[in-house]
């Protein structure tokens, strides 16, 4: 008589290996899918006390549209109205391609003067639906300013909850922080300026408002 060979565990339950990668493929897309619907958008906060008073730092961050007078991560900015109002829209280029992008447009979607101002993304962000951003001062007993900024996306996909956003998320808190350092730099240079030679120093004229071209 011959003898009978034992099947493997994978035949044995009808599982081959390609299936059962398949399944656990699926049953992480499955929670995935779950997670995106129950919390569609993504969060991330910074924060940081300038020693300046917040009239001081609204002065260059309330000047939405001119961010590359104070920070590196913009190489020029144009906006389509003179004066800063909820619905205006800067143009900025980028320094290098940041999440599949050369250049941004945002709308400013909040505008109040001297403790806020948030603003949204024109399009998708890399693996994201939809970004915004809100940039809130909160003026301290000791004279400094708390800069907050938070950001939010809405996922494209169910997967980038759990594959891209564990990875982006750093990324955007560390360039967050620095932008919020290059404000404080900034914002202290002005003080200790002397008057006369304020209008010298880099980015103190904003640029002339040039009205958006058609599209």
């Amino acid at each position: 008589m011959r003898a009978v060979r034992p099947r493997s565990a994978a035949r044995t339950t009808g599982f081959p290996a390609g299936a059962a990668a398949g399944a656990t493929l699926q049953v992480i897309y499955s929670w995935a899918y779950g997670r995106g619907h129950m919390s569609k958008t993504l969060t991330f906060k910074v924060g940081r006390t300038i020693s300046a008073p917040s009239d001081a730092i609204w002065q260059v961050l309330g000047d939405f549209g001119t961010e590359h007078r104070w920070t590196k991560t913009l190489d020029r900015c144009d906006r389509d109205t003179a004066i800063p109002r909820v619905g205006m829209v800067r143009t900025c280029t980028l320094p290098k391609p940041l999440m599949g992008r050369s250049f941004v447009r945002e709308e400013l979607t909040e505008y109040q003067p001297g403790s806020a101002l948030a603003y949204r993304l024109e399009g998708s962000a890399g693996p994201f639906a939809s970004a915004a951003s809100r940039w809130s001062l909160y003026s301290g007993d000791d004279g400094g300013t708390h800069v907050r900024v938070e950001g939010f996306f809405t996922v494209a996909s169910p997967l980038a909850t759990i594959l891209a956003w564990p990875i982006v998320k750093p990324i955007l808190q560390r360039i967050t922080r620095l932008v919020i350092d290059e404000l404080a730099a900034f914002v202290t240079a002005r003080q200790v300026a002397p008057p006369q030679s304020r209008a010298h120093t880099r980015g103190l004229s904003a640029p002339a408002w040039r009205p958006r071209p058609p599209r």
